[in-house]
């Protein structure tokens, strides 16, 4: 692999990224042109090798209801003649730091981790966290039998009581 540079994209709307993820989406086929409008707002991190894009993933937060807690899910998509690479493995890090310091810089949002649906089966095979990876740990399968993996960041706290908020909670422990 040579020098891959990445680049956050987390809620800039920038919009040379956004074209570059657009080409990237219908360059590899990866989904329909209705799908796209609504996914270039969860542009998280992207890979870049020599100008081009090689690499991209994406971030939807929502509520984990396994869980109990609201998550950032991640999707990653790496292009076809660079998946031999580790890339999707590798963006994991840049990923998961980038969310985690949104997530202590806006506490409001309650964001306790990283989760992510693992489809593909180089990715599959290893139950624990991933070197250079966002450090996904297995936890269940889906009904289609695709991995569920999370990871929690270190600053958030479960409640003790879940009908309480996050800030009731960080209150609660202070006290």
């Amino acid at each position: 692999m040579s020098d891959i540079a990445f680049v956050e994209a987390w809620r800039k709307n920038d919009p040379k990224l956004e074209a570059d993820a657009r080409a990237f989406w219908i360059r590899e086929d990866a989904m329909p042109d209705e799908n796209v409008a609504e996914r270039i707002k969860q542009l998280a991190v992207m890979a870049y090798e020599g100008g081009e894009l090689v690499a991209i993933t994406t971030i939807h937060v929502r509520e984990f209801t396994r869980l109990r807690q609201k998550f950032a899910f991640l999707r990653g998509m790496v292009a076809k003649d660079h998946r031999e690479q580790h890339l999707a493995i590798i963006m994991g890090k840049p990923v998961h730091d980038l969310i985690e310091k949104h997530a202590i810089a806006h506490p409001e949002e309650n964001i306790a981790g990283l989760a992510a649906v693992v489809s593909s089966p180089l990715l599959g095979a290893r139950p624990n966290p991933y070197p250079n990876g966002a450090g996904l740990v297995l936890i269940g399968y889906t009904p289609y039998g695709e991995q569920v993996r999370v990871s929690w960041f270190d600053h958030f706290r479960v409640p003790a009581n879940l009908s309480e908020t996050f800030e009731q909670a960080q209150i609660r422990m202070q006290g």
